[in-house]
């Protein structure tokens, strides 16, 4: 092989080799992390994740509903203003 087909091989085997020593180091740790716990601890950290999640949730249901509320809101507003218009254009003719 050419020298430069080398480089390339040892460079695809260099990334390879990156990748999975990456990938075992995040499973040793995760695995040492998690072997660590008792089964209160981790239900601790499930239930401290659990409620998390649900503040997430429920903050953006509150912003959701805020939008919604907002959009109804300005939507009334034009129809009341447009139906206002419409009136007083109907007893313009009548003058």
């Amino acid at each position: 092989m050419s020298d430069i087909s080398n480089q390339a091989a040892q460079a695809a085997s260099d990334a390879v080799m990156s990748k999975v020593a990456t990938g075992m180091t995040v499973g040793g740790g995760g695995t040492a992390f998690i072997g660590g716990l008792t089964l209160n601890e981790f239900a601790m950290i499930f239930g401290m994740l659990v409620g998390l999640l649900g503040l997430c949730l429920q903050a953006y249901q509150t912003l959701h509903k805020r939008r919604v509320y907002v959009a109804e809101h300005k939507a009334i507003e034009e129809r009341s203003r447009r139906e206002e218009e419409e009136h007083r254009a109907k007893m313009e003719m009548y003058l």
